[in-house]
C-alpha cells in the first residue's frame, strides 16, 4: 500500500511537473538538442541522415520502452528515481541560467563538474554508479516527457550472442591492426558511408579498436616481417667475448657537416660548391678501436675496398668481417658464394658463378679473411658499430661551423640559403676538403686514445681502445703480401677521354697522352686517400706512365687563379701535342711506346725547369755536370722557355737583349748566358746509330717544331 501510494504521488507529481514546464520545455528541448549536437563528436553535416538522428532515436527508444511501475523491483524503482532527481536538478539549474542570463555552455559544464564531484545529487550518482554526461541527462529528460517515470527504469537487455562474431568484427580488427593507425572515428565515418547497413555504434568501434591495439603481439604481426622481428620475436642475447681482430665491422655514414667541394666539375651542380662527405669506417668489435677509414663524395664499393685496405695496413687482417646488406659492401665482388646460391639466374648470379669457377672466393677471402657475415638491421648486438657512430662523431659534428643537424628541425636557420650565398657570407669559416680530412683524422686518433669506462684493466683503470687493441700484438700483425693487395685493388672505372681530360666525379685528370686517346675510353684507378693523381690504363690493362694529375680550375672572379690555370693548360697542350706527333711518326705503337715518349718528355721538362731556375737566379751557377745544352732553334721563341724581348721588338728571330742590358722584370736568353761562360765540354763522340736512334731523332725534330727544347 505504501508503495502504491508513493507511485500514485510520483505519477501526480510527474504530471504536475510536466504541465508546469510545458512552455519552458519546448525552448529547453531546443537548447538541449543544440547542446547535444555541439557535444557530439560527429558532425551531422558530414554523415547521412541515419547517423545524425542517432540521439533522437535513442531517446525515442527510451520513451517507447516505458515499463509498468508495478513490475519494477525496489532497486529498479530507486534507480529510476535517481535519474529523475538528476533531471529535475538540471531543469532547476537551467532556469537559473536563463534567469541570470549566464553563458549556457560554461554553466552547463560547471553543473556537470559539480555532479561528477558529488556536490550535486551525490546519493543519486552513487546509486547509478556511472559517469553522467550531458547527452545522458538530455536523453532521460526527453524519455520522461514521453513515458513518465517508467521510461527512466532500466531497460531490459536481451542477450545478442554472436553479433560481433561475423564479418563486421573481423573487418574492424583488421582496420584496428593496420600499421597506418587510423583513428576509430575516421574508420567509423568511412564504414557508415560505404556500408549503409553497418549496424555497429561508434562506441562499439572504439571498444574494438582499444582491445586490438592493446594486443601488442597482434599489432606487431600485422605490421610486417621487420616490425614483428623488432617488437615481438625473441632473439638470443650475446655478450662480447671477442679478442682483438676476431671480428671487424664496417659501415658508412654521411657526415652532418658541409665542406668546400673539390669536385668543381661534377655533373650534379649542387655538388660543385658545398658537399656532405661520406665516411666508411672499420671498427674492431672487441676493443672498439677504429682500424681504418676512407672519405669520398658517396658510398661505393671502391670506398669500402679502400677503407678496408687502410685498416689492414694499420691493424692487420681480421678473422671475420661483418658488414650490412647494402650494395656498397655486400656485392658480387665481396661475397660471390652468396649470390651464386640464388635460384633466379640474374646477371649478378652469372658473374658470381663465373668468379667461383675461376677460384675467386671474393675480395675479403682472397686477402685472408676467414668469413664474411651480414649484420641484422635494427639489432645493436648484431651491429655494434651502429650505436658507436653517435659516440664517435656526434659531438665533433656539432662543434663544426657548418653543422647541418640530423634533420630539418635541428638545422640552423642561417643554412637556409643557396650555396653561393653561403660561400659569400661564410666561405672563410667553412672547412675545405683537406681541412675536413685533417679534422676527421684528429677525431679518429682522439677516439682511439681516449679512455673508456667500459674498457677497464684488472685494477679497475679505464683504458683506451688503442691500449686494449695493442695488448695482443700476436693477433694484429698478420698482413697480406703487397703484390696481392695491389692485384686485388685493381678495379678501375671505364671513362672517356675528353678535350679537357677525364672527368672522375667532378675531378678532371689529364695526361700527356690525352690527344692520342681523345674520344676513347681508358681505365681509371684512384685512391680516395690521395686523389691528387690517378692511374690510367688502356682497355687491355697496360698502365700509362706517369700518373694523371688534376687540372687546376680557373675562376670567373679571381684573375690570379685564372692566369695560373691558363698557363698550366697551355703547357699541358704543348706536352700533348709533342707526344701525339712523336707517336704518330713512330713506327711502333702501343702503351710501351707512349710510356717511352712520356718519360723522355719528363726529362725534357725537367731540363727546361732547371734552365728557367738558373735564369731567374741570375745565371751565375753552372749547369750540373753531365747535362748538355741544346743548341738554339728558331722555333723556340714559342716554346716553354722563350727569350724575353724588349717592348715593341719585332721579329722574334732577332737576337735578344744581353744579360747585362736586361731591364727590370726581363730575363736574358739562354744563348746570352751561355756566351758569358766558358764551358769545357768533351769532344762529342758519334755513336753508332740503330733503328731506335733513328726513331728518337725523328721525335726530336717533331719536338723542336712545336717549341720544346730537347736533349738526346
Amino acid at each position: 500500500d505504501a508503495t502504491d501510494a508513493t507511485d500514485a504521488t510520483d505519477a501526480t507529481d510527474a504530471t504536475d511537473a510536466t504541465d508546469a514546464t510545458d512552455a519552458t520545455d519546448a525552448t529547453d528541448a531546443t537548447d538541449a538538442t543544440d547542446a547535444t549536437d555541439a557535444e557530439s563528436r560527429i558532425n551531422p553535416a558530414d554523415l547521412p541522415a541515419k547517423a545524425s538522428a542517432t540521439g533522437e532515436a535513442a531517446a525515442a527508444t527510451w520513451g517507447s520502452q516505458a515499463r509498468d511501475l508495478g513490475s519494477l523491483s525496489r532497486a529498479e524503482r530507486a534507480r529510476a528515481h535517481a535519474r529523475l532527481n538528476i533531471v529535475r536538478a538540471w531543469q532547476n539549474e537551467r532556469r537559473r541560467i536563463k534567469a541570470e542570463r549566464l553563458l549556457f555552455k560554461h554553466a552547463r559544464d560547471e553543473f556537470l563538474r559539480q555532479l561528477q564531484a558529488g556536490l550535486v545529487c551525490y546519493s543519486d550518482t552513487q546509486l547509478l554508479g556511472v559517469r553522467v554526461s550531458a547527452p545522458s541527462i538530455y536523453r532521460w529528460e526527453q524519455a520522461y516527457r514521453q513515458g513518465g517515470l517508467g521510461a527512466l527504469a532500466d531497460r531490459p537487455r536481451e542477450p545478442r550472442p554472436g553479433r560481433l562474431a561475423g564479418e563486421e568484427l573481423t573487418r574492424l580488427k583488421v582496420l584496428a591492426a593496420d600499421p597506418r593507425h587510423q583513428s576509430a572515428m575516421a574508420v567509423y565515418r568511412e564504414l557508415i558511408v560505404a556500408q549503409p547497413e553497418f549496424s555497429l555504434s561508434l562506441r562499439t568501434v572504439q571498444r574494438v579498436f582499444g582491445e586490438v591495439r592493446r594486443d601488442r603481439y597482434l599489432t606487431a604481426a600485422a605490421g610486417g616481417k621487420s616490425v614483428y622481428k623488432n617488437q615481438a620475436r625473441p632473439h638470443v642475447r650475446r655478450y662480447n667475448d671477442a679478442l682483438p681482430n676476431d671480428i671487424r665491422e664496417g659501415d658508412g655514414k654521411m657526415l652532418n657537416v658541409l665542406v668546400l667541394s673539390p669536385f668543381r666539375f661534377h655533373q650534379n651542380e649542387r655538388l660543385r660548391e658545398l658537399v656532405r662527405p661520406w665516411i666508411y669506417l672499420w671498427l674492431d668489435v672487441s676493443s672498439r678501436y677504429i682500424c681504418g677509414y676512407a672519405v669520398w663524395l658517396a658510398e661505393s664499393w671502391h670506398l669500402v675496398r679502400t677503407s678496408f685496405i687502410d685498416s689492414v695496413g694499420k691493424a692487420g687482417l681480421p678473422g671475420k668481417v661483418r658488414i650490412d646488406g647494402g650494395s656498397a659492401g655486400w656485392n658480387v665482388l665481396s661475397v660471390p658464394e652468396w649470390y651464386a646460391g640464388r635460384k633466379r639466374e640474374t646477371e649478378a648470379v652469372k658473374r658470381a658463378r663465373a668468379y667461383l669457377a675461376k677460384g675467386n672466393q671474393g675480395f675479403f677471402r682472397a686477402l685472408g679473411v676467414e668469413a664474411v657475415t651480414k649484420t641484422r638491421a635494427g639489432n645493436p648486438e648484431s651491429k655494434q658499430i651502429e650505436p658507436a657512430w653517435g659516440h664517435i662523431f656526434a659531438d665533433w659534428e656539432k662543434r663544426q661551423f657548418a653543422y647541418v643537424g640530423t634533420d630539418f628541425a635541428a638545422r640552423p636557420e642561417w643554412l637556409n640559403l643557396t650555396n653561393k650565398k653561403l660561400l659569400q657570407q661564410h666561405g672563410d669559416k667553412i672547412m675545405s676538403w683537406e681541412q675536413m680530412l685533417a679534422a676527421v683524422e684528429g677525431q679518429v686518433r682522439a677516439w682511439n686514445s681516449r679512455a673508456s669506462e667500459s674498457l677497464r684493466s684488472v685494477e679497475g683503470k679505464a683504458l683506451s681502445p688503442a691500449q686494449v687493441f695493442g695488448q695482443h700484438p700476436e693477433l694484429t700483425g698478420r698482413k697480406p703480401p703487397a703484390e696481392l693487395v695491389e692485384h686485388l685493388c685493381w678495379h678501375p672505372r671505364k671513362l672517356t677521354v675528353g678535350r679537357d681530360g677525364i672527368n672522375l666525379d667532378g675531378l678532371i685528370y689529364r695526361h700527356p697522352t690525352n690527344f692520342v686517346y681523345l674520344g676513347q675510353q681508358l681505365l681509371v684507378e684512384y685512391d680516395e686517400r690521395n686523389f691528387s693523381q690517378a692511374t690510367l690504363a688502356t682497355l687491355s690493362g697496360e698502365i700509362l706512365v706517369p700518373a694523371a694529375t688534376l687540372m687546376p680550375a680557373g675562376s670567373q672572379v679571381h684573375i690570379e687563379t685564372s692566369q695560373a690555370a691558363i698557363k698550366s693548360t697551355r703547357r699541358h697542350e704543348k706536352e700533348c701535342r709533342a707526344v701525339y706527333l712523336a707517336y704518330a711518326n713512330s713506327e711502333s705503337k702501343g702503351a710501351r711506346t707512349l710510356n717511352r715518349l712520356t718519360r723522355h718528355l719528363e726529362e725534357l721538362m725537367a731540363e727546361q725547369k732547371h734552365h728557367q731556375l738558373q735564369i731567374k737566379e741570375g745565371g751565375a751557377a753552372r749547369l750540373p755536370q753531365g747535362l748538355s745544352v741544346p743548341t738554339r732553334h728558331p722555333d723556340l721563341q714559342a716554346g716553354l722557355c722563350p727569350a724575353p724581348r724588349e717592348a715593341g721588338e719585332g721579329d722574334p728571330g732577332e737576337s735578344t737583349q744581353s744579360a747585362a742590358g736586361a731591364g727590370a722584370g726581363q730575363f736574358p736568353s739562354l744563348d746570352d748566358i751561355l756566351a758569358d761562360y766558358d764551358y769545357d765540354y768533351p769532344e762529342p763522340v758519334e755513336p753508332e746509330k740503330d733503328e731506335t736512334d733513328l726513331i728518337i731523332e725523328e721525335c726530336e725534330r717533331e719536338l723542336h717544331k712545336i717549341g720544346l727544347r730537347s736533349n738526346k
